[in-house]
């Protein structure tokens, strides 16, 4: 409720859906809701709630009888595809092979040679790196797997960007 007036003589109650007010308020501006993570304001004087669309985010907040609010969009490259509550919330899609070295940054940068990554994604001010290739298999740059050296003609050490062929008069014990 809010005073609506100089002297108060009796109190007017806040606007439908605005249901809270600081005590001594004298206006109907001074009336407020709390929205929900997800959600904003989209016109003034109205008690309803709009999901934020794809890409974008907003943290639960408070919006003032009269005011508005809007969603904040992800940092370019950055998108989950649905909206989000934090700025943490939205991801990069990575293919395989790519990584993410530098957080905030939507540069993506190729395996080297001797490791791998799978296609993922990455959350904004977060990271990504590859995993190093394992003994018996090889990892050009680039790669999004694994490798198996095979046969008993082959063979590499772990962290190879390619097999090594088995000496003349040696063996290998299955390609590991």
């Amino acid at each position: 409720t809010y005073s609506a007036g100089g002297t108060a003589t009796s109190c007017e109650t806040c606007p439908s859906g605005y249901g809270a007010s600081a005590a001594g308020s004298d206006a109907a501006s001074d009336c407020y809701m709390s929205v929900a993570a997800k959600k904003y304001v989209k016109t003034a004087n109205d008690a309803t709630a709009t999901a934020c669309g794809t890409g974008t985010y907003k943290a639960a907040h408070t919006v003032y009888y009269g005011g508005t609010s809007t969603c904040s969009s992800c940092p370019s490259g950055y998108d989950d595809g649905a909206a989000g509550a934090t700025q943490g919330e939205c991801v990069i899609s990575v293919a395989g092979g790519k990584y993410v070295g530098t957080a905030n940054s939507a540069t993506l940068s190729p395996c080297a040679g001797g490791t791998y990554k799978a296609q993922h994604t990455v959350a904004y001010g977060s990271t990504s790196s590859c995993g190093t290739c394992s003994a018996g298999y090889y990892c050009p740059e680039g790669a999004s797997s694994q490798t198996a050296c095979g046969g008993n003609t082959k063979y590499s050490s772990s962290g190879a960007a390619s097999c090594s062929t088995v000496s003349s008069g040696y063996y290998s014990t299955g390609g590991t």
